[in-house]
């Protein structure tokens, strides 16, 4: 099988990938206009699926979280030390903190809100996925859905706290946060879709077959009449 046989094989069955509401999905049909365009690392650089929407909406979601956490809990470095904050206000009137902790409580008060609504979000997620034929989304969660922009809001707070709380500052917190927020992106956009299309192509190119190119889609998903089609000609073959 030629190589050119087997890319447009694989640019068919990614035009049909679709969700159930009828939505194309940005990140495969994509790949393939903009790998004529130019150097293969240019892929991740011109990425239609990415507005100018996308990184306004991080910007303003950071700047949000960021200041509700002033809010919340204060700060401990510099001039964020003397700001009022709800914590002090509130270990001030019921006296539940020991002398010395009291940006520790603000820090406790802060991680208890965060991490309890990442659970309860985690819960309702996979609640809302549970006994469905839905494979789980991960892949489909590029940045122009709220799901994968708050994602990647979180990862970039997360990476900029390191820089402002100078007195928990460690090096895994400045590296981790940045080496997830770079996964994150590709991977949402590029990384599930590349990872299938070489392995189909380098499978069908090497067996020379059609069948061996793996479908991008979920395999719940049903191929309808191309399916029935390939069928027919299996079947006249028995017969003769």
């Amino acid at each position: 099988m030629k190589l050119e046989a087997a890319r447009q094989l694989i640019a068919k069955k990614l035009q049909s990938f679709r969700m159930e509401d009828g939505e194309l999905v940005y990140h495969t049909l994509s790949f393939l206009v903009e790998s004529e365009q130019g150097p293969f690392w240019k892929v991740y650089l011109l990425n239609p699926s990415v507005s100018y929407d996308d990184a306004l909406y991080v910007l303003l979601a950071l700047l949000g979280v960021t200041l509700l956490r002033l809010i919340i809990s204060g700060g401990s470095s510099g001039a964020l030390r003397r700001l009022p904050c709800i914590s002090k206000k509130l270990a001030k009137s019921t006296n539940c903190v020991r002398p010395g902790k009291l940006h520790k409580f603000g820090e406790n008060v802060w991680y208890t809100i965060w991490h309890g609504t990442a659970f309860f979000w985690g819960c309702y997620v996979l609640y809302s996925e549970f006994g469905t034929a839905e494979v789980p989304g991960w892949p489909r969660l590029h940045l122009q859905r709220p799901d994968g922009r708050c994602l990647n809001t979180a990862l970039i707070r997360a990476l900029t706290q390191d820089f402002v709380e100078s007195r928990w500052r460690i090096p895994g917190g400045t590296v981790l946060p940045a080496f997830l927020v770079v996964l994150q992106i590709l991977h949402i956009y590029w990384f599930w879709c590349i990872i299938k299309m070489v392995i189909g192509l380098v499978t069908a190119v090497r067996n020379g077959s059609r069948e061996d190119c793996e479908d991008v889609r979920s395999e719940d998903e049903d191929d309808g009449e191309d399916e029935k089609g390939d069928d027919e000609p299996k079947e006249n073959k028995k017969k003769q």
